[in-house]
């Protein structure tokens, strides 16, 4: 049995004897002695003043007077710890475990306790999974931590092994938000946990990993068909087979990968990926991505003519994306090869070789830095050679830049032959209209004059190329008069841009008449009309007699004015005696005149059936 018991304050030092009493009445008869002292100091603080029921909380006690004593432990209710560490302010001390609640708290010397303020022993938060769980030595890695809930009035911080960061919140309790630290040393397992209010941490048994960076060297193939899953192998180190591996093309596309060794590991391209070149990314967690300077060239190749003689020579077109000067090409047509020559990013010419007829795969082949790759095989097809083409002329010889419908004239045309219209490296499929004359709508990008030739799929063209002439595309602005009547001939003035002298201007009346038209200057083009009918229209300009302008400026044909009689009818050959004329369709806009005898004077208009004149001064009468 044992009774715990407080000395009286009003003692002074020296030595005294201590007995007990169980009914404080009767107190034993042997006394013990002890010796009283002074007080050898007062605890000012103990912080924290809580921590984990597991233990391990790092506690620091100030106390005031402590030059004479030598305090070495705490006692936590009825636990005691040696302190960790001691200065001439205070003690560490490191709780032990201990169930939740509140506990006394004392600090002691060999010779003598003294009391601290009470110390709370409280559950930690648990940690129930961290994602990702590894990273990069360099740290920098934003993981989330799904807990058993945290308070929002605690601040809660992750630590990695022996380092401690602070967590942010996120709009969830039960999950924080916590950014790896850079970790000085080679790759390895470290514990994690979580602790609140800078005090003690969770007994997680969670771990993260730290690894080094991974190295990206190489990937194959280069090349990928757009829309397809394509088997990719990466070369490179550092990569782990514990980890979550994975590939990432753009930035955006990602890819889960398998890992085969340190040195490798296999993914698949995205379907989605839209052709042309993105960057390769690797990542060991599936979060964090390493950037590379590979690419993976996602293409979507076209080659024409698609249809060639047998006896080969033909060249064709190869489009693509990312083509490099630096690398090799060639184009296979079944076993056979030929270079191909760098043209652009974009394009590349093949010469086909002899075949035998029909459908064959068409492959291109890449050599770079001795890696060599193919493409997804294309159908071509060999058929026999045809008759000799010759082409005589085309029609129309010039077109505005954004698009002209061309004819070309010539001889042995054919329906089954895939024909192109080319010119510098543009070229615009043929369509067939007859043995004699196929059909070709062009564009370019700006004025020039071109050669086109006819590229034939099963024949040979002996003919040499036509000129044909770029302009800028012509345009209508205004008329005058842009009010006429419908007299048998009419003549107005288009006024306008880009106007072309050619033999094949042509003014076009609303969607019907026709007419011919004579060059002024490169902004006024005369229009000669015959007998439009009372209407507004809209007048178009070419100057190849095929692409009209298509801006709305509108005529006003009137009904032609009609006289049915004069008064009076007689005057003096002095002139200036007034002429009232009666009629039909008489136009203000018109500006109304009379004409005596060939002699012309300004009418006034009065109404659309009555104009006032003024006659003439005449030599004779008659």
């Amino acid at each position: 049995m044992s009774v715990t018991c407080f000395v009286p304050a009003s003692l002074m030092e020296g030595n005294a004897t201590i007995e007990v009493s169980l009914n404080a009445i009767e107190y034993s008869a042997q006394g013990f002695q002890v010796r009283l002292v002074s007080s050898p100091g007062n605890v000012l603080s103990v912080i924290p003043s809580f921590g984990s029921v597991g233990g391990g909380t790092s506690v620091s006690v100030v106390v005031s007077g402590m030059e004479s004593a030598r305090f070495d432990r705490c006692i936590f209710g009825d636990a005691q710890v040696f302190a960790v560490s001691s200065s001439s302010h205070g003690v560490t001390c490191r709780t032990p475990a201990q169930k939740s609640g509140t506990v006394q708290m004392q600090l002691c010397s060999p010779t003598v306790c003294i009391e601290a303020p009470s110390f709370e022993f409280v559950n930690m938060p648990s940690v129930l999974k961290i994602e990702p769980s590894s990273g990069p030595i360099g740290g920098g890695v934003t993981s989330k931590v799904f807990n058993s809930s945290i308070s929002s009035s605690t601040v809660a911080f992750c630590k990695y092994g022996n380092t401690s960061v602070l967590a942010r919140r996120t709009g969830d309790s039960s999950v924080l938000l916590c950014s790896s630290p850079a970790f000085h040393g080679l790759a390895r397992l470290v514990s994690f946990e979580v602790g609140v209010d800078g005090v003690g941490s969770s007994s997680s048994g969670l771990s993260f990993l730290y690894y080094v960076e991974v190295v990206i060297s190489s990937i194959s193939p280069t090349r990928v068909p757009a829309g397809e899953a394509r088997t990719l192998t990466i070369s490179g180190s550092n990569f782990l087979s514990n980890a979550r591996p994975s590939a990432r093309f753009g930035s955006k596309y990602t890819s889960d990968a398998e890992w085969l060794s340190s040195t490798l590991i296999v993914t698949t391209s995205v379907p989605a990926l839209p052709p042309g070149p993105h960057t390769l990314e690797v990542s060991n967690n599936g979060e964090t991505f390493k950037a590379s300077d590979i690419k993976v060239i996602v293409e979507k190749l076209s080659v024409f003519p698609s249809v060639g003689p047998a006896l080969g020579g033909t060249q064709v077109t190869v489009h693509g994306h990312s083509f490099s000067g630096s690398s090799s090409y060639a184009c296979s047509f079944r076993r056979s090869k030929s270079a191909a020559k760098f043209v652009s990013p974009d394009t590349l010419t093949c010469r086909l070789t002899a075949s035998s007829e029909g459908v064959a795969d068409f492959i291109l082949h890449e050599d770079s830095d001795g890696h060599v790759t193919t493409s997804s095989p294309l159908d071509f097809l060999f058929t026999p050679e045809g008759p000799d083409i010759a082409i005589s002329s085309l029609s129309p010889s010039l077109g505005p830049i954004d698009g002209t419908v061309m004819q070309i004239s010539g001889s042995n045309f054919s329906p089954i032959d895939k024909a192109f219209c080319s010119f510098g490296q543009s070229v615009f499929e043929a369509t067939f209209l007859s043995t004699t004359l196929v059909q070709c709508s062009v564009s370019a990008t700006g004025p020039a004059v071109v050669e086109i030739s006819l590229l034939s799929s099963v024949s040979k063209v002996l003919s040499e190329p036509l000129k044909f002439t770029f302009v800028e595309k012509w345009e209508v602005h205004s008329l005058r008069p842009s009010l006429v009547s419908d007299a048998a001939t009419s003549t107005i003035t288009v006024f306008g841009a880009g106007f072309v002298d050619s033999n094949a201007i042509r003014c076009r009346i609303g969607d019907g008449q026709v007419a011919s038209g004579r060059f002024l200057s490169s902004t006024s083009v005369l229009c000669s009309l015959q007998q439009v009918k009372p209407g507004n229209y809209t007048v178009g300009v070419s100057c190849n007699a095929q692409e009209f302008s298509s801006h709305n400026v509108t005529l006003d044909v009137r009904a032609a004015p009609t006289v049915v009689e004069l008064s009076p009818s007689i005057g003096n050959t002095g002139g200036g005696q007034v002429v009232l004329v009666g009629g039909t369709n008489f136009l203000r806009d018109l500006s109304p005149s009379c004409s005596f005898g060939g002699r012309q004077t300004f009418g006034t208009f009065v109404s659309d059936s009555l104009v006032r004149c003024s006659t003439p001064f005449q030599n004779e009468m008659g």
